[in-house]
């Protein structure tokens, strides 16, 4: 299964992933992992929310993004990751990833994770006409 979307040439995109926590450490998310640059030659920007939650995970307020949020133990917060898209993919083909890699700090540790996500999501290409 997936879930696809457009791509749409010299614009942001992005995607939104929830990240949990279950250690007993603040989690602290670096940047996108080193060489993971799926849909784009430029660097990637990688922010997590923080702000007050609900019981089902879902934001009851407005919601603040750092660029090095930290996760504490046992919560959930959503991690945002942006891109421009500059790689023009004809129209029946697409770029797919199945996890995000970030760099994330745990206490004096440093590490490369991969989050999986539950499908892969997929970024198709459009009209060639349409990335100038």
């Amino acid at each position: 299964m997936s879930d696809a979307v457009p791509e749409r040439f010299g614009q942001e995109q992005g995607i939104l992933v929830g990240l949990v926590n279950n250690s007993d450490w603040t989690q602290t998310v670096v940047s996108v992992g080193p060489n993971w640059q799926p849909f784009s030659d430029q660097p990637l920007q990688a922010a997590v929310a923080s702000g007050k939650w609900v019981d089902t995970g879902s934001a009851a307020g407005p919601l603040s993004w750092s660029s090095r949020g930290s996760i504490p133990p046992h919560s959930f917060r959503l991690l945002r990751v942006l891109w421009k898209s500059d790689i023009c993919m004809p129209p029946t083909s697409g770029a797919a990833i199945q996890e995000v890699v970030l760099t994330v700090r745990v206490g004096i540790f440093t590490r490369t994770e991969d989050i999986p996500l539950y499908d892969f999501w997929e970024l198709s290409g459009v009209k060639r006409t349409e990335c100038h």
